[in-house]
């Protein structure tokens, strides 16, 4: 890619991520999650309102479709794709900011709100990365890690004004306000999509294969791709275990709601400096070897937070794993990319947020329910067997990323 351009693209997806990074904290597990348990009073409702990512499956055969099929106006389309799914939190927060909901509305339009987030995010997500990969093509990671350190020292600010809003007005109007906020700075940051400059399109005889026939193919030639899958499962079972990390502070070290904003910036600002540093690293020296520094660093994480002795130790604990999810995610979407076959990577990164869905939802399910359960520490301490198992998996995924030719832009 010529340096032109490639500015050009990356001053886009920056200022995307400057002004989505500020809504997406807003609207973090490390606020929605704690939102959640206090207003039903236990972790049950968590877990439910997770399994609304169950609905990425279905979007998952719209998205495919849409990445094969799209040839012109793509960037219209993925914008208001990316414009649509964040609706509901405009919603859920216009809704709490009432002044006296019922308890049964509010679960309602939270349920609703989510699940409309959760099929449109998986519609999104084929057609999006198509055309990422195309536009950024060998230097993929390096523009991943850029924008997620854009959107998370966005973010960082985000989580502050947060706090405040959190601290300055009673529940559940507190928690509406951020929502509300969040949901239309994450609204307005889609226009930011129009201003890519798009690959130029191949010759129709060059669109690629039907993407299902050939994965299961490649599935059946090439072992360590299946062994990826097992990675993208395990990084998401982790992910849902950590978006129990706050709440679980919350009650155990008996803190207010403003440190919800705190920690969402704490977590945000870790996982900006994870995913620029996971980004570089792993454009040069592979994605797979990064992934087994994350998911090394995970394991600390964990072992922290199985037995918290107080504030200054969550906080650290917080600190490695937002670097480590970060690096994590960066990783994944690198090595999904550097492995696709040419002009189907939008349909493989599409593949692994399908499997992130569906295992983060029935694993946020599990992780919820063991909390109320066996409480905190044992939940945190069974995750270290998966971390064990993603660090074994990426093993059999190494040799195959040697064996991929670079793309070039």
């Amino acid at each position: 890619m010529t340096p032109p351009r490639f500015a050009r693209n990356l001053a886009a997806v920056l200022l995307w991520e400057l002004l989505w990074g500020f809504g997406n904290a807003c609207t973090s597990s490390a606020i929605f999650v704690p939102f959640l348990s206090e207003l039903a009073g236990s972790k049950r409702l968590v877990g439910t309102v997770g399994l609304t990512m169950l609905l990425g499956i279905p979007a998952l055969v719209v998205s495919l479709w849409l990445a094969h099929r799209l040839r012109r106006g793509r960037l219209v389309t993925v914008a208001a794709l990316w414009a649509a799914q964040v609706v509901g939190w405009i919603v859920l927060g216009a809704v709490l900011r009432t002044a006296h909901p019922p308890k049964d509305t509010i679960v309602s339009v939270v349920y609703a709100s989510q699940s409309v987030f959760a099929f449109v995010a998986g519609v999104s997500m084929a057609p999006t990365y198509q055309l990422l990969t195309g536009v950024f093509g060998d230097r993929f990671g390096t523009a991943q890690g850029l924008q997620l350190l854009v959107r998370q020292i966005s973010g960082v600010a985000g989580g502050l004004w947060a706090a405040t809003a959190l601290a300055d007005d009673a529940f559940p109007r507190n928690f509406g306000t951020a929502f509300l906020v969040g949901g239309m700075a994450l609204t307005v940051s889609n226009v930011a999509l129009l201003f890519f400059a798009e690959p130029p399109l191949p010759p129709k005889a060059a669109r690629p294969a039907p993407f299902l026939p050939a994965f299961v193919r490649t599935l059946k030639e090439a072992r360590p791709v299946a062994s990826l899958l097992w990675v993208i499962a395990c990084a998401a079972f982790l992910v849902s275990a950590e978006s129990l990390f706050v709440v679980s502070a919350l009650e155990r070290l008996k803190l207010g709601d403003a440190y919800a904003g705190v920690f969402a910036s704490v977590t945000l600002a870790a996982s900006g400096i994870g995913g620029a540093v996971a980004g570089w690293v792993g454009d040069r020296v592979g994605h797979a070897r990064a992934l087994v520094v994350a998911l090394a660093l995970q394991l600390v994480a964990f072992a922290l937070v199985t037995k918290l002795g107080g504030l200054a130790q969550f906080y650290v604990a917080l600190a490695i794993t937002g670097f480590a999810s970060a690096a994590m995610t960066i990783g994944l979407a690198g090595l999904t990319a550097r492995l696709a076959p040419d002009g189907a990577q939008g349909a493989w990164m599409a593949l692994m947020r399908w499997l992130t869905q569906l295992v983060s939802a029935l694993a946020t399910a599990t992780a919820a329910f063991l909390a109320d359960r066996v409480g905190y520490a044992v939940l945190f301490a069974a995750c270290m067997l998966p971390v064990a198992g993603g660090m074994i998996a990426v093993v059999g995924v190494q040799a195959r990323e040697r064996e991929r030719p670079r793309q070039t832009a």
